[in-house]
């Protein structure tokens, strides 16, 4: 399987202009070195696939819906206290929710772990509650 792009968060304040900017690209240029990972490419993903991603992943948990209930509750009985709160809102969400036609912002913030991107353009869709769905 191909190495996953990592894309972090940086805050508003890393801007070319102050230091906090070079120590970043330094940063990623020595990963890049000891480690061979690529955090920077010249593949572009453009938001729209993201969220349509997104929704298509949401969509087929919404599909298996039955299955996902009963793993949950298997889940929600584990030792994990903070997975086990996770999976008690994913199943309140999931049992009132309908597919998506279009990304909602909300239930994204709520409900999305992160996006990997692979080298070859698949997209895996990783939810909190630990599902991994991916999308070509």
């Amino acid at each position: 399987m191909a190495k996953p792009l990592l894309f972090g968060k940086r805050d508003t304040a890393c801007r070319a202009d102050n230091k906090g900017f070079i120590l970043w690209i330094i940063f990623i240029y020595l990963l890049e070195l000891t480690f061979g990972w690529f955090l920077v490419s010249n593949r572009h993903v453009e938001e729209v696939a993201l969220e349509k991603a997104f929704v298509m992943a949401w969509n087929s948990v919404l599909e298996n819906r039955e299955s996902f209930l009963r793993k949950w509750e298997e889940m929600a009985r584990g030792e994990n206290l903070l997975l086990a709160y996770r999976v008690q809102d994913f199943t309140q969400i999931v049992k009132r929710a309908e597919p998506l036609e279009k990304m909602e912002l909300g239930l994204m913030l709520r409900v999305l772990g992160h996006i990997k991107i692979f080298e070859e353009g698949t997209l895996m869709v990783v939810f909190l509650d630990g599902t991994e769905i991916k999308k070509k």
